[in-house]
């Protein structure tokens, strides 16, 4: 874990974080401040007991979107690479390599987290590449164009579910 943390400006005066409790909004700072060099945090449980919070602030953080649970407890800041920039000479790599393997990026530097299908078809795709190095620029873009839109169906769901 890195000594020195950003918070962008961008995110915590979006409207996602101005309407949480304001004790959720510690959490998240708190969360960020722990964070990884890939924004993963493995002391969620620590966190919450240090500031004598509950679970359901996680859960108020998990519905704005701002964070994302794995399976194994291990959380996510979705917003990391816009709160953070670390320079290659002083990265260090996260230990939840597991989790990190599900992990996208958008162009605006947001984590999508992908399925298993999404993995395998990512894993197809780059088999086929290296055993086909003429694959045009504009393969590429058409690629890049769906994987936004898969990003794009996924967030609107999510905010469908939300509202329901």
């Amino acid at each position: 874990m890195g000594k020195r943390r950003m918070i962008s400006n961008e995110i915590l005066e979006s409207d996602r974080v101005y309407t949480l409790s304001n004790n959720a909004k510690l959490l998240y700072i708190y969360l960020i401040m722990a964070g990884d060099d890939d924004g993963f945090v493995g002391s969620a449980k620590k966190i919450l007991k240090e500031l004598d919070l509950d679970e359901r602030y996680v859960e108020e953080l998990l519905l704005a979107d701002l964070i994302h649970q794995f399976d194994s407890s291990v959380l996510l800041i979705m917003d990391w690479k816009i709160h953070n920039q670390i320079a290659p000479s002083k990265y260090q790599g996260t230990l939840y390599e597991t989790e990190r393997r599900y992990l996208s990026r958008t162009k605006s530097k947001r984590y999508v987290i992908m399925s298993e299908e999404d993995l395998r078809i990512n894993a197809i795709e780059e088999s086929s590449l290296e055993n086909n190095s003429s694959c045009s620029a504009i393969n590429k873009a058409e690629k890049a164009k769906e994987f936004e839109a898969k990003v794009l169906a996924q967030k609107m769901y999510k905010s469908i579910v939300i509202s329901e």
